[in-house]
């Protein structure tokens, strides 16, 4: 009866961060290059064409290049934070109602609030590299290269922090599966019960 609940929400999940290993760090240009600041440039407007080489922007518009990448994976990073933590108290009421009802939830409990902490932690590395890039003053990448490193090291730890989130959510539906069996004696019984039942189209096969 609580199969189907827990295994929804779980499911929810996994789908919701499945696409994390998609999730490219600043090494690779997926994502458009969203200036955050700096846009005192003189010659922002000429970054708008996009297409232009590498060689033809200003030292700023570089900058802001890689403040962009860096901020759109932190945002895309905390998108599937706020996924996985949408499902949490679900998850969670639906553990407690199988442990009231008997159902031993001990190692299913201890994944998911691993599930928990995996989530927490994403979320304040993602937090802390949006703060990082914003508080960049410097106007080039060799000026700002510091805070840069640690913001790509913040977004590397939101993304090991989130596929290790998905991997907790792949053992809790095994946790879950496994807590299931070990009650399948108790309702096991009832089974007898309805093959008594089945006896009433009057065949008794069991006099063979």
């Amino acid at each position: 009866m609580m199969k189907n609940p827990v295994r929804t929400a779980i499911v929810s999940a996994t789908i919701a961060l499945g696409s994390i290993g998609g999730v490219a760090l600043v090494s690779g240009p997926v994502f458009a290059a969203n200036p955050v600041h700096h846009a005192t440039s003189p010659t922002a407007s000429g970054s708008q064409s996009g297409s232009g080489t590498k060689g033809t922007m200003t030292p700023a518009q570089r900058l802001q290049k890689v403040e962009g990448l860096l901020t759109n994976v932190a945002n895309k990073e905390l998108s599937f934070v706020t996924k996985g933590t949408g499902i949490e108290g679900k998850i969670q009421a639906i553990l407690t109602k199988a442990q009231q009802k008997g159902v031993d939830v001990s190692s299913a409990q201890q994944t998911f609030s691993d599930f928990e902490t995996q989530l927490t932690s994403a979320q304040t590395s993602a937090q802390s590299a949006l703060s990082t890039v914003q508080s960049i003053t410097a106007t080039t990448l060799k000026d700002a290269k510091s805070s840069l490193e640690q913001a790509r090291s913040d977004v590397k730890s939101a993304r090991t922090d989130l596929q290790a989130a998905r991997k907790d959510l792949q053992a809790l539906r095994a946790d879950w599966k496994a807590a299931r069996e070990s009650t399948t004696p108790t309702g096991g019984s009832p089974a007898t019960g309805s093959s008594s039942s089945s006896q009433a189209p009057g065949t008794t096969p069991s006099n063979a």
